[in-house]
């Protein structure tokens, strides 16, 4: 709809011009022909901005400002004054009005611009309110999840695996799966994928360091933060979210200003649907993705810090082709404790050999590692495969 503007002016012929030009411009009008039944006018009908006269009969110009400031203080009022002088300005601006202009109005280009830039700075207030109630409510429900977090574990259990995505989601020819099979009733591991654009989505694997109810509450607040990334990106062009180096840093100064005593092993990257590119950073996460094609089943990443745990630390991007028919496997530790063997490098190995065994999906990749249902672990694991179809 047309953005209403109420015209709050005692004469008649200023009134009339002003409205004149504007519903010119496309804006729909309501006239007022004083300050009394302005402020009637503004509370009825809520208008998107209005233009009001300083000096009338009764309620003045200043007296409707001071009110709509006061209750409507998102709406804004633009002063348009006969006179030019300095200390009316002052009180004006000090009482809250968005602008002030004198009469006649010679240029009109004045008036469009001043109107112009006060909608859009509503505008972007009404946007800034409507995310931080967003984000409160958000917010809300993390506090309830965690208490119910504290109350009980195996209800714990079901909220924190109801954040996790679906065992397996598709984005164009990529598919991305998941497995996890916790220690105990709650989970330090994590993982999660989304859509980030048309062409994008983002996912990581997650660890963080110990167990049980701490651990969880910590993969509750990497999912929010992440999520906050993703929606600043989305309402506000942000570009953290698609760059994996810049976002393990930002989420290092939230869990180090949250002071958990927590750390995190992460994996974090990029993908493009169209294009099969994967730009990624590695946090700490051991053992190394492996990338899995034609050519060879190899390593890939290299040492870093964890997230939350160095003030300073800092995060390397690397870019890989996800080719056709290609995987890429990323674990947690606590795989490596399943495996019988004995040395680290013959359970390395062991790793290697089952993804080259092109499993497709993550529960196969499990099941190949020798992880059941039924036992026991000594620690989390946890597995995300991404495959590209042929």
């Amino acid at each position: 709809m047309p953005q209403h503007v109420l015209i709050i002016d005692d004469d008649d012929a200023i009134r009339d011009m002003l409205a004149l030009y504007l519903r010119g411009k496309g804006y729909r009008i309501s006239k007022a022909a004083d300050g009394e039944s302005g402020l009637a006018q503004s509370r009825r009908e809520r208008p998107d901005l209005i233009l009001c006269d300083l000096r009338m009969p009764g309620q003045d110009g200043l007296t409707v400002l001071a009110e709509v400031s006061a209750n409507f203080p998102e709406l804004p009022v633009l002063i348009i004054s006969g006179t030019a002088e300095m200390g009316d300005a002052i009180q004006a601006l000090r009482l809250g009005a968005w602008d002030y202009i004198t009469k006649p109005i010679m240029d009109f280009a004045v008036l469009d611009h001043a109107m112009e830039r006060s909608l859009e700075r509503a505008r972007l207030l009404a946007e800034n309110r409507s995310y931080r109630e967003r984000l409160e409510a958000a917010n809300g429900q993390l506090q309830q999840t965690l208490q119910q977090l504290e109350a009980d574990a195996q209800a714990g259990q079901r909220i924190q695996f109801s954040l996790l995505p679906a065992p397996q989601v598709n984005f164009g020819p990529f598919s991305c799966s998941r497995f996890i099979k916790t220690s105990s009733f709650l989970s330090g591991d994590f993982i999660d994928y989304f859509t980030i654009d048309e062409h994008r989505f983002g996912f990581y694997i997650a660890d963080v360091a110990g167990h049980g109810m701490s651990a969880a509450v910590v993969t509750v607040l990497l999912k929010s933060l992440v999520g906050r990334h993703l929606e600043n990106h989305h309402h506000y062009g942000d570009e953290t979210i698609v760059h994996p180096s810049l976002l393990l840093r930002r989420l290092n100064e939230s869990i180090l200003e949250g002071r958990h005593g927590k750390y995190v092993t992460m994996f974090y990257g990029v993908a493009n649907s169209a294009t099969g590119s994967v730009v990624c950073a590695n946090a700490g996460q051991y053992p190394f993705p492996i990338l899995q094609d034609a050519q060879a089943t190899r390593w890939i990443g290299g040492k870093s810090p964890p997230v939350g745990l160095f003030p300073d630390a800092d995060y390397v991007e690397e870019s890989q082709f996800l080719a056709p028919d290609a995987r890429l496997a990323m674990v947690s530790d606590g795989v490596l404790d399943v495996l019988a063997d004995q040395t680290l490098e013959v359970r390395k190995q062991h790793l290697l050999d089952a993804v080259a065994g092109r499993p497709p999906t993550a529960e196969t990749l499990a099941r190949a590692l020798g992880i059941r249902d039924e036992a026991a672990l000594p620690d989390d694991a946890s597995i995300l495969l991404i495959t590209r179809a042929s």
